[in-house]
């Protein structure tokens, strides 16, 4: 039974409401008494749905939107953005941050870019700092669409019978689990004293653990993405791991680069 403060016609665009949406708009019917409350019972199953699926059912989030079922989960841009905002606020605890890009390098270059950068800037070392971690963040979450575009790419050419928006979805939730692992693993290297590969050229105990977390972690996104594949494109065990490695592959060439680039781009309009 309707509300009795319900209106009778869409307050947005006029059209007669006969249900809770308006079929014309797609407006729900504004009824002010229990907004809230109807609010969390609406999202609460729906972060919970998409939360469950992305970390426990590789794929099913892509297969879902595939078969039209869009309403029981969180649209994959947003749950990406998302995501990708936890893991840099996160960025103390896992290190991803230009500050520790510059400790860790041990050929001294970063850190020298950065006092020279703010000698010019004509600010403390420490300020300019801040503020390059703060472009740094901005200007990497613009860029880590250059990454989800790769994985689209490389998932639509090799399943050229599907539709490139079901591609493009799996390269969002591809990415959004990535950086959840991503946080896990960089944090265990910050815990372990681990040096990323890239950092040196040395090789100490400190490089080695890096290495091998480096590899566990790539272990573990390829079997992801490897069941994902399974389930949204029905690929077989030989050819969704050909597949698998390629998407791997490119992802870690391409977000490398772009984690270069934007810590590049912070240094400079900072």
């Amino acid at each position: 039974m309707a509300d009795a403060g319900a209106p009778v016609a869409c307050t947005n665009c006029g059209a007669p409401l006969a249900g809770e949406w308006c079929t014309r708009c797609g407006q729900e019917r504004i009824v002010e008494r229990g907004a809230l409350r109807r609010y969390f019972e609406r999202q609460v199953p729906r972060i919970l749905h998409t939360v469950r699926a992305l970390l426990l059912q590789p794929g099913q989030l892509t297969l879902e939107y595939a078969r039209g079922q869009r309403v029981r989960s969180i649209s994959a841009w947003r749950l990406t953005f998302n995501v990708l905002a936890l893991f840099l606020a996160l960025s103390f605890v896992t290190g991803f941050r230009v500050a520790t890009f510059a400790r860790v390098d041990q050929s001294g270059r970063l850190q020298g870019a950065i006092a020279a950068a703010a000698v010019r800037a004509g600010v403390d070392e420490g300020a300019f700092v801040e503020r390059v971690e703060r472009r740094f963040a901005l200007v990497y979450t613009g860029m880590t669409v250059v990454t989800i575009a790769a994985i689209a790419i490389v998932v639509g050419l090799t399943h050229r019978r599907r539709r490139w928006n079901v591609a493009g979805v799996f390269a969002l939730h591809v990415t959004a689990w990535g950086f959840l692992v991503d946080a896990v693993f960089q944090g265990a290297m910050e815990v372990t004293g681990a040096t990323p590969m890239l950092a040196t050229t040395e090789v100490t105990q400190a490089a080695v653990r890096g290495a091998w977390w480096l590899l566990l972690f790539e272990g573990v996104m390829f079997a992801y993405v490897l069941l994902a594949l399974r389930r949204v494109y029905g690929d077989g065990v030989v050819a969704g791991s050909t597949k698998a490695l390629l998407v791997i592959v490119v992802r870690l060439v391409i977000s490398n680069l772009v984690v270069f680039a934007s810590a590049s781009l912070a240094l400079m309009t900072a």
